[in-house]
């Protein structure tokens, strides 16, 4: 679990001496963004990509202590710093903050799976995107939104799939779920994170299947015998026998497993972090 993008509104002055840009908007380093009044005395807002590329160089890798954490913060304001005067953390309004985590699970099965699913909060159905590689659930005008997708593909990991799961507070729903300076501490933001997920209601676990009598049996009977009955004036009597008893066969044989968030998240601390390097870069480079 890590913290990833973050949006400040700063309102900071910006120090005297800076040379501003002939933009408003421009990118400080590759992770920050930041903006300024139409006079470029006044850093209105900083926009963060990552917190993990801050501290890192790329945002596949997790923050995963206070320490670390800590760290990214630092190292934003030290570069804040150079162009305006940066408050204490504990004086930062935050308009966003995103919280994302890592599973070592094959990605495009369980995106696809969830595509029926509702997020308790939101009332709009998911939208696919990547061609099934990707989910997003929107909600209160994308203020509150849960997306899952594969990280290692997004990275051009080839031979890889990382399931990354993300949740983006904004404006009134990150002051709910992190009053005042709660957003400093990493095991609440691990707190509101396993309170969203866990919401989700578990779901039949996609198993791989060679066959397509194979791949229904895992569905209930009532299921089962609707996808037959569709098929049923395309086919003979005899095929239709046939089809059946290989689908009752097929689904005596197989164990019907659920997926679950709150397995995947303890109750206490965070799963084992799942990292997805660039390619060419060695990890140890990155410790």
């Amino acid at each position: 679990m890590s913290p990833d993008t973050m949006t400040i509104d700063a309102n900071w002055p910006v120090k005297w001496g800076f040379a501003p840009p002939a933009k408003r908007m421009f990118r400080l380093t590759k992770f920050i963004k930041i903006f300024m009044d139409a006079r470029c005395t006044v850093l209105e807002r900083v926009h963060c990509d990552s917190l993990a590329g801050v501290l890192f160089g790329h945002n596949g890798r997790l923050i995963v202590s206070q320490g670390e954490y800590d760290a990214a913060l630092a190292k934003l304001r030290d570069t804040l710093a150079a162009v305006a005067t940066v408050p204490p953390f504990s004086e930062w309004k935050l308009w966003r903050l995103d919280i994302a985590c890592n599973f070592d699970l094959r990605a495009r099965p369980l995106i696809m799976a969830h595509e029926f699913v509702r997020v308790p909060g939101i009332r709009k159905a998911p939208t696919l995107f990547d061609d099934g590689h990707g989910l997003s659930y929107c909600g209160s005008g994308s203020r509150f939104v849960v997306k899952f997708y594969d990280k290692a593909r997004k990275m051009r990991v080839r031979d890889s799939s990382v399931l990354r799961s993300e949740v983006s507070l904004c404006g009134k729903h990150l002051r709910r779920h992190l009053p005042g300076c709660e957003w400093l501490k990493l095991n609440a933001l691990y707190r509101v994170f396993r309170e969203i997920m866990v919401g989700i209601p578990p779901i039949p676990k996609p198993k791989p299947a060679k066959k397509w009598p194979e791949a229904l049996a895992v569905f209930s009977r009532e299921v089962r015998i609707q996808f037959l009955a569709c098929l049923e004036p395309y086919t003979s009597k005899r095929t239709f026998r046939r089809n059946r008893a290989r689908v009752e066969a097929a689904a005596r044989s197989s164990t019907l497993e659920t997926f679950s968030w709150a397995s995947l998240l303890p109750p206490d601390v965070p799963p084992p972090a799942v990292h997805v390097y660039p390619k060419n870069r060695n990890p140890s480079q990155n410790k």
